[in-house]
């Protein structure tokens, strides 16, 4: 898939650790990509030519660059100008007629930039959603927190158009219903004249003059009465279906209900209520099981986002959902009761939280994307085997994640699904599990000991990269494709064994540190060069 987004910046500080730059295109890279972006992202040092074929595949596809700088001399340092200039070069050949650039600027002005960048829009370090709303409306795309919305007010209008048409067709049915009927009362009429005429036939004409006008009445006046109420009723139904009452009108809400309505804000489902927000004083919070009456289901999108005050959070026995990113950013958050009546976590639903330990319940069957990503303050966590699916960056820069479980339920974890877990020491990957995803440990720099079982048949892109204290790794007969810079920058691991089964290795695989990798064919038969550093032995 193309990228939409490339994002360039300095990754690394002079003295060594990582930039202010990073942390500005980290913030810049999650939003865009929650939002429905591709964006290029490397968190890599690009500090060899091994990386320039991708950088310039991301730069050829991109339409738009950003550039975040907190300093002249990053923004000229040797890689990102490398970018920018051939970002930039693109546009003025005409080659990206429809290319643009944007900066990202912090404690520099557009004064301080390279005249080739003075003209381009520029966005401080605090306004990300500006730059982030500069983007779409750039790229000419619909954000995906702003699609439903779109999406129903284009429901909204062809539904409109629907009905006017559908107007607009009885009313012409309804004519000429009309008009049918009266030319058979004209009709009937006449015939009734010409019999009136017959001297023979006195009684029966004034007989027929009674019926054809009775019939001439019931077919004016009859018919369109009834499809004019066939029309207004189908309408009048439509209304009703539409605008049934969240709660029935004759059960007054109780004293109890209105304290409720004080702070949470409710949304009918059909069978129970939804919490869509809250603007109480956040603390020890136990969420409602019932309103008006009715059981309490689910907690909405973005119900309690920032809810700075919130401590921690009881939810009720009642609930079955918790939506898109219902607690994100509750940093304070310490405290998380999900019951056992859950059986789905949304995308994001707590992102970026701050609970030390979370117990996910046996009802849970899919965790989504981002769920618990940038919990830095979580250690330890269980996945029960009700669980199917672990979503892309589920746990992703769970910095303090020392310990996970997972359970033979689990059939597929996500790309980059414990990346930057910078404290997990161990894991096991479950047997039901046949691919290790693109960057699922990426920076896991404590790890030191994994298990692959035999039904994993492919380890992805960056799955171990910047692993720094793995030592030892042993890969199972079952694999048969390594990725690119699958175990690049493991600066621990001295020598690794390719079983007979592997077929294909992608380029940078073992990139950066002294390894001696044994296989039994010559590296060009997987499709691989060494990189500096690598040793190959032929078994």
């Amino acid at each position: 898939m193309a990228y939409d987004v490339f994002i360039s910046f300095k990754n690394t500080a002079p003295g060594g650790g990582l930039t202010l730059d990073r942390t500005i295109a980290e913030r810049l890279h999650m939003k865009l990509r929650d939002e429905g972006l591709n964006v290029f992202f490397s968190e890599k040092d690009l500090s060899t030519a091994a990386f320039m074929d991708e950088i310039y595949q991301a730069l050829d596809e991109a339409n738009l660059l950003i550039l975040v700088g907190t300093s002249v001399e990053y923004i000229n340092s040797r890689w990102v100008k490398s970018e920018w200039s051939t970002f930039f070069g693109s546009i003025q050949s005409g080659r990206k007629e429809n290319g643009h650039i944007i900066t990202v600027l912090k404690d520099i002005s557009t004064r301080d930039l390279p005249i080739q960048l003075e003209h381009f829009e520029s966005f401080n370090a605090s306004d990300i959603d500006g730059a982030v709303d500069f983007a779409f409306k750039t790229l000419g795309k619909v954000k995906k927190s702003e699609a439903a919305a779109w999406l129903a007010e284009e429901q909204e209008r062809k539904r409109r158009e629907a009905e006017e048409a559908a107007v607009l067709e009885a009313q012409k049915r309804l004519e000429a219903e009309r008009q049918a009927a009266r030319e058979r009362a004209a009709s009937e009429e006449k015939v009734a004249e010409a019999q009136a005429e017959s001297k023979q036939q006195a009684g029966q004409n004034k007989v027929l003059k009674i019926v054809a006008a009775v019939l001439a009445a019931v077919l004016i006046f009859g018919v369109s009465y009834g499809v004019g109420m066939f029309v207004t009723q189908q309408k009048e139904n439509e209304s009703i279906a539409e605008a049934e009452p969240a709660v029935n009108p004759s059960e007054p809400l109780t004293e109890a209900d209105r304290a409720l309505d004080e702070i949470y804000d409710f949304e009918w489902e059909g069978s129970g209520f939804m919490i869509t927000g809250y603007s109480g004083e956040g603390g020890d919070v136990v969420l409602p099981n019932e309103y008006n009456g009715k059981p309490v289901t689910s907690i909405g999108s973005f119900a309690f986002e920032g809810c700075y005050s919130l401590t921690s959070i009881i939810i009720p026995d009642s609930v079955t959902s918790i939506g898109y990113g219902a607690f994100l950013y509750c940093e304070s958050l310490t405290s998380i009761t999900i019951p056992d009546s859950v059986t789905s976590i949304d995308e994001m639903a707590f992102y970026n939280c701050g609970p030390t330990s979370i117990t996910i319940p046996d009802s849970v069957i899919s965790i989504g994307k981002s769920a618990f990503e940038s919990c830095a303050n979580l250690t330890s966590i269980t996945i029960p085997d009700s669980v199917t699916s672990v979503g892309d960056c589920a746990f992703r820069l769970c910095e303090n994640l020392s310990s996970v479980t997972i359970p033979n339920s689990v059939t597929s974890i996500g790309n980059n699904a414990f990346r930057l877990c910078s404290s997990l020491k161990s894991i096991t990957i479950p047997d039901s599990i046949t691919t290790i995803g693109d960057g699922m440990f990426y920076g896991c720099s404590s790890l030191k000991s994994v298990t692959i079982p035999d039904s994993v048949t492919k380890i992805d892109n960056n799955a171990f990269c910047d692993c720094d204290a793995l030592t030892s790794i042993t890969i199972p007969n079952s694999v048969t494709d390594i990725g690119r810079w699958a175990f690049s920058d493991c600066d621990g691991l001295a020598a690794i064994t390719i079983p007979d089964s592997v077929t294909s290795i992608g380029n940078s695989a073992f990139y950066g540190y002294p390894i001696t990798v044994t296989a039994p064919h010559e590296a060009s038969y997987y499709g691989y060069t060494p990189d500096d550093g690598v040793t190959w032995r032929v078994q």
